[in-house]
C-alpha cells in the first residue's frame, strides 16, 4: 500500500515511540492470502481492507468492520472466488479501488464499503500497485500505466517498458513508481499519471521493488541487491543509497512512514519488520512480529497507516490459512 503525508510527531506527552515492539493479532482465517506475490492493505479511516490471492474455497478480502478494528470479515468477487487476484488497493473520491494481475476480466475492482465489490472496464495488463492523488487513481505494472479520476473509468497512460512494482506520492504533486531494474529503478509523474520519465538510479545489483514518502524524504526497498534501501531529497529526481536494511531479512515489499519512523515489511528472511528513525534511513532494527517464528509463519507484503495504528498484511505462510492475516500497532504506547 504506501502512504499519504503524515504529520510528524517525535515526543507526545506520556507518551513514547512504539516502533512496531508491541503488536496485536487480527485473526482472518480461510482467506487467499498465501502467495507471497500478493497482498495489499489501505484504509478509508473508519475501516481497513485487504486484498489478495484467491484459491480454492478461500476468499480473496478482507476487512475489518467499520469502526470496530477487533471485527474482521471475508468477501469474494462476483460469487466466484478465483476471479481475481489482489496486487494493490487505494482509498479515495469514496470507494475503495484494488488492482490485480493474471486475470483479464477483473483488473480493477470498487468497492464503497470493502463489502460488495464491483468489477470495472479497465485498460489490460497485469498491475501491481494502485494510489489515489487526492485526485486521481495511478495503477502501474508490468509495461503499464493507467490513470482514473474516479476509479470506474480508465485511461492508458505511456511509460518507460519495465515491471513497476509500486506507486506512491508525496501530496504535493510528485509521484514515483519503483521497479527491479539496477540502474533506472524509478519513473517519476509530475502531472498526475499522464506522463512519466525514467529516473537513473545506484547499481545496487538488483534494484527497487517498494517506494514511500517520508518527512521530505523519499525511500525505496529492494528484494535483493548488495544494498536494499535509497533515499531522496529532491523528489526522487537524484537518489543515494542508504543503509543496508538487510539484517535475517530479505525480500522488502512495502513501506510507510509511521509518523515516527520508516517502517517496513518483507515476505522472507527470519525478521520481516524493521523500522528506521534515523533521518537518512541509515540504521535499520529488526523487530518479531508476533505470530512466531517469521520464517515459518508468515510473509508480510503490505503495511499501511491509518491515525495512529500501524496494520500489516501477511500474504503468505507454510500453507493458505493457517496464520493470522493481519497484525496492527500503534506508534505510541503508554
Amino acid at each position: 500500500m504506501g502512504i499519504n503525508q503524515a504529520i510528524v510527531r517525535t515526543t507526545v506527552t506520556g507518551y513514547t515511540p512504539n516502533y512496531g515492539t508491541r503488536w496485536n493479532n487480527y485473526t482472518v482465517y480461510d482467506t487467499g492470502m498465501y502467495s507471497s506475490t500478493h497482498g495489499a492493505i489501505t484504509s478509508n479511516g473508519l475501516q481497513y481492507v485487504g486484498v489478495g490471492r484467491a484459491s480454492g474455497t478461500l476468499y480473496n478480502i478482507i476487512y475489518s468492520v467499520s469502526g470496530d478494528i477487533n471485527t474482521w470479515g471475508k468477501a469474494a468477487i462476483s460469487g466466484s472466488l478465483n476471479n481475481f487476484n489482489g496486487k494493490g488497493i487505494a482509498y479515495g473520491a469514496g470507494l475503495f479501488v484494488a488492482v490485480g494481475a493474471g486475470n483479464t476480466t477483473f483488473t480493477v475492482i470498487t468497492s464503497s464499503d470493502g463489502v460488495n465489490w464491483t468489477s470495472r472496464s479497465a485498460v489490460a495488463g497485469s498491475y501491481q500497485s494502485v494510489c489515489w492523488t487526492g485526485t486521481s487513481f495511478i495503477a502501474v505494472g508490468s509495461n503499464v500505466a493507467m490513470t482514473s479520476p474516479d476509479g470506474i473509468t480508465w485511461t492508458s497512460r505511456t511509460c518507460p517498458a519495465m515491471a513497476w512494482n509500486k506507486v506512491n506520492h508525496n501530496g504535493s504533486g510528485t509521484i514515483l513508481a519503483a521497479a527491479y531494474n539496477n540502474l533506472t529503478a524509478i519513473m517519476k509523474s509530475t502531472d498526475d499519471g499522464a506522463s512519466w520519465a525514467q529516473i537513473a538510479t545506484p547499481d545496487n545489483g538488483a534494484g527497487f521493488g517498494a517506494v514511500a514518502y517520508g518527512p521530505g524524504k523519499w525511500l525505496a526497498m529492494g528484494e535483493a541487491g548488495t544494498v536494499r534501501a535509497m533515499t531522496s531529497i529532491d523528489n526522487g529526481d537524484t537518489w543515494t543509497l542508504a543503509g543496508d536494511a538487510t539484517v535475517n531479512a530479505g525480500g522488502w515489499r512495502d513501506i510507510v512512514w509511521s509518523g515516527v519512523a520508516y517502517a517496513v515489511v518483507g515476505i522472507s528472511g527470519t525478521d520481516r519488520f524493521m523500522y528506521s528513525t534515523t533521518g537518512n534511513a541509515s540504521t535499520w532494527i529488526p523487530v518479531t512480529t508476533p505470530i512466531g517464528p517469521q520464517s515459518t509463519y508468515g510473509a508480510w507484503a503490505a503495511i499501511t497507516r491509518w491515525e495512529s495504528k500501524l496494520m500489516c498484511l501477511a500474504a503468505g505462510g507454510s500453507s493458505a490459512g493457517q496464520t493470522p492475516n493481519v497484525i496492527g500497532s500503534p506508534p505510541f504506547i503508554t
